[in-house]
């Protein structure tokens, strides 16, 4: 059996992927999209972004709204 490991830092932690019976490139493929969308997620939605809809909100003062 085969098991491939991968690991990702984002939103201030870290990400182990284990995944096992599959081929090497179809492994590495899966691991590269969680990843992507891990980072998506954290640009949209990290306190720590200056892009993020959070950060907008964070931004509004009484009574605004987004």
């Amino acid at each position: 059996m085969s098991l491939f490991k991968f690991h990702h830092q984002a939103m201030a932690t870290s990400f182990d992927l284990h995944l096992a019976d599959c081929p090497e490139d179809i492994a590495t493929s899966a691991a590269e999209a969680v990843f992507k969308d891990i980072d998506e997620l954290e640009a949209e939605i990290s306190r720590y972004q200056p892009g993020s809809d959070l950060t907008a909100i964070k931004a509004l003062t009484a009574g605004q709204s987004l």
